[in-house]
């Protein structure tokens, strides 16, 4: 039995209805699109309506901070001049009417002055801005509350006020009127059926357009959107939304600051959004089904003459050429149009069939092969980064902007002992440190944005309940809501660094006790010498009232015993006069200045030359550059060289001292040099000690206490000193100084 649609006039109805289904796909599949499209561009909208909203916040914010640094220098603060106060502020509310007041409390939280009227006491010492000014002596901005004073919904920014001393005086507040966002709903022109709410951490409406009486205080329904705004990170949500209508949400926190207790949410109706779409769609539709008719009219009278017989003919040439008769021909080539075109290339593709038919086989084998290569180079690709992927010691994840992990390696499970299962069933934050939250969202916020974490470290949980810090490295791919991120175990690193700083306050510490007792000894050196001169100087003046007394009866032996007495007494008196020069030159302050060394080096070899009367000295003075330090003590250290060389001279018939200087690697270097009795150079680290002396005072005079003060004065201004020389040969000692000073 044949089929009702066995006939070509059928089919080519058929065909007719085929082709229209097509249109009609499309017709579905453009109105999907636009769809799409319009629900995307409402995200973005709404994205775009909260990122501004912030903006708006942030200007608020930041205005409200400018005019508090203002306000810190009004006088009659300092005093709490309420009457002053209360009428200045009253001027700045009138000329800033987004404040509901401004205000300023003492330190335990009075008022003491107001913008509004206060019918009686008001403390402020529970509130959020008042503790966090407190807290962290700069601008803060606190928590959503019903104003005390003004019994609206408000911010407070404030910020604190400290006299002379820098004790706190007062805290300065000004309350920013949630009612701006009524203002700025009318500012961004909202579409019909859109809604701007603003939410606190408590999850009630703190203000709302449309209908803000009605909603004023309304806590937020369980559902999705109350999910999105719980989770503090932006998102975007299509649903019910407080008042049960569905639409298209954009949740975001208003303020990314780590006090930030605000999210806006913005929604855009469904029905506005989709309703343009719906039409195209339904007139898209009408003028479907009328072409469809007007087709099948013309399928069914005009296919069997110009299409149904003919047709016929190519079927009957075509069955014959199946059975292998190539020498098939139509017939009707002859005929002009579209039927005669047909039968021509008819006839001429029955004899290049077998030919085309041949090559067609032989491309198809060809693209076969290809396909094959291809597909095995991409599966040895993706194979070598999954190699890469699961060897790598540092830990490599794949995140999304939901706040899940979307792939991990196996270096999560050796660090944290998390198996992958683990690690991507829960929110990643789950696995993060409660102290360290906070700080995580906000990295999360500058990914979203489309910045990148180049360093962020914060703790993770581990599978046995320790806590192990990790360093993060992340970049987004905003298209896709992918976050790509290295991270790396650095608990030991940190654990390392907390040890040294640790060693290092130690260090510091000893230091500190190592100085007070340098203090103490040096105020001890100095109590003792000059405690010891009253006695020395009873001890020579009996000496000489004695020998006076009786020098009719000493001999010669008696005089030199009193002698010896007074001469020691006399060196005993130098030593205490060194000692105190000593004391004194580790004690005073350094008064630093640029000292000339060419005029100090000349008035020194001028106050030297009496005590070389009658010697032959030649002295050599090259130019000598200035250097930054105490002047009157760099001169004492270059005094003591030059008196040093001066007497161990003393003893050459014809002495020569050298005094130059040189710069380089950054400071300037002083030699004094003679050609005197010289040292032994084993013995050089001794000279610069206290009372150390290489020669017998009966050789050469002096208290062994003039090099200790060289090296003091010189180390007192980071330089260093240094000696050479050798017995007989002379000497050269040097010291020195940075060039620009410690």
């Amino acid at each position: 039995m044949l089929s009702p649609f066995a006939g070509l006039r059928a089919r080519l109805l058929l065909l007719v209805l085929a082709a229209v289904l097509p249109s009609l796909g499309v017709i579905l599949a453009s109105a999907e699109a636009h769809r799409r499209l319009a629900i995307d561009h409402a995200l973005e909208r709404a994205r775009n309506l909260t990122r501004l909203s912030a903006a708006a916040y942030d200007q608020r914010v930041e205005a409200a901070h400018s005019l508090l640094d203002a306000i810190v220098r009004f006088p009659p603060l300092r005093t709490r001049d309420s009457e002053a106060c209360s009428a200045f502020f009253r001027s700045l509310v009138a000329d800033h009417p987004g404040y509901a007041n401004i205000g300023a409390v003492d330190a335990a939280g009075d008022h003491f002055a107001s913008a509004r009227p206060i019918a009686g006491p008001v403390n402020a010492s529970d509130r959020s801005w008042f503790r966090r000014a407190l807290e962290r002596g700069d601008f803060v901005v606190g928590n959503h509350q019903i104003g005390r004073i003004t019994k609206v919904s408000s911010v407070n920014a404030a910020m604190p006020l400290r006299d002379p001393d820098g004790r706190l005086a007062a805290v300065l507040y000004i309350a920013l009127d949630m009612a701006w966002l009524n203002q700025l709903a009318a500012q961004l022109e909202l579409p019909p059926g859109a809604s701007v709410t603003l939410f606190d951490r408590a999850e009630t409406v703190v203000a709302r357009q449309p209908d803000p009486e009605r909603w004023l205080g309304k806590p937020m329904p369980p559902g999705d959107l109350r999910d999105a705004l719980r989770s503090r990170l932006p998102r975007t949500v299509l649903g019910p939304g407080i008042d049960g209508i569905s639409r298209f949400y954009s949740v975001a926190p208003l303020d990314d600051g780590p006090d930030s207790d605000l999210t806006i949410i913005v929604g855009l109706s469904r029905e506005t959004i989709l309703g343009e779409g719906d039409s195209i769609f339904r007139y898209g539709l009408l003028a479907l089904g009328i072409t469809t008719a007007l087709a099948l009219l013309a399928a069914r009278f005009g296919g069997e003459a110009f299409i149904a017989r003919p047709a016929r003919t190519l079927a009957e040439a075509a069955r014959r050429m199946s059975t292998g008769d190539f020498t098939a021909r139509t017939g009707f080539s002859h005929l002009a149009g579209e039927i005669g075109a047909l039968a021509r290339a008819f006839d001429e593709m029955a004899g290049q069939l077998a030919r085309r038919d041949e090559e067609v086989r032989a491309l198809n084998a060809g693209l076969e092969r290809r396909v094959e290569e291809r597909t095995a180079a991409l599966s040895e690709a993706l194979g070598e980064r999954d190699r890469f992927f699961d060897l790598s010691l540092d830990m490599l994840c794949v995140a999304g902007f939901d706040g899940f992990f979307k792939r991990v390696n196996p270096a999560f499970e050796r660090t944290l002992g998390h198996t992958a299962g683990e690690m991507l069933a829960k929110p990643f934050l789950d696995f993060v440190h409660p102290d360290d939250r906070a700080a995580t969202i906000a990295e999360m916020g500058k990914l979203n944005a489309g910045g990148s974490v180049l360093h962020f470290e914060n703790r993770y949980e581990c599978r046995d309940g320790s806590w192990k810090w990790v360093s993060w490295k992340s970049v987004p791919l905003l298209e896709r809501g992918l976050i790509y991120a290295a991270a790396r175990d650095v608990t030991e690193e940190r654990r390392t660094a907390e040890e040294i700083r640790r060693l290092n306050g130690e260090l510091a510490a000893r230091a500190e006790r190592l100085e007070e007792a340098n203090r103490e000894l040096e105020a001890f050196s100095y109590s003792v010498s000059h405690d010891l001169r009253a006695p020395l100087r009873h001890v020579d003046g009996y000496v000489h009232l004695f020998e006076r007394h009786m020098a009719s009866s000493l001999d010669e032996k008696g005089r030199r015993y009193l002698s010896t007495i007074s001469d020691a007494a006399l060196r005993m008196g130098r030593m205490i006069d060194d000692l105190l020069s000593f004391s004194r030159t580790g004690r005073a302050e350094l008064r630093k200045s640029i000292v000339p060394l060419g005029p100090l080096v000349d008035e020194i070899v001028r106050e030297a030359t009496p005590e070389a009367e009658g010697r032959s000295i030649e002295w050599v003075i090259s130019p000598l550059p200035g250097v930054k330090g105490d002047a009157a003590l760099i001169r004492l250290a270059l005094r003591n060289l030059v008196e040093n060389a001066v007497k161990y001279t003393s003893r050459r018939e014809r002495a020569r001292i050298e005094i130059d200087a040189e710069e380089r690697d950054g400071e300037v270097r002083v030699r004094v040099r003679d050609n005197g009795a010289g040292f032994d150079p084993r013995y050089a680290h001794k000279l610069f000690g206290v009372f150390e002396r290489l020669h017998p005072r009966e050789e050469f005079e002096g208290t062994g206490i003039g090099l200790a003060n060289v090296r003091r004065i010189v180390e007192r201004h980071g330089g260093r000193v240094g000696a050479e020389g050798r017995p007989g040969e002379g000497a050269s000692f040097w010291f020195a100084l940075p060039r620009n000073g410690p």
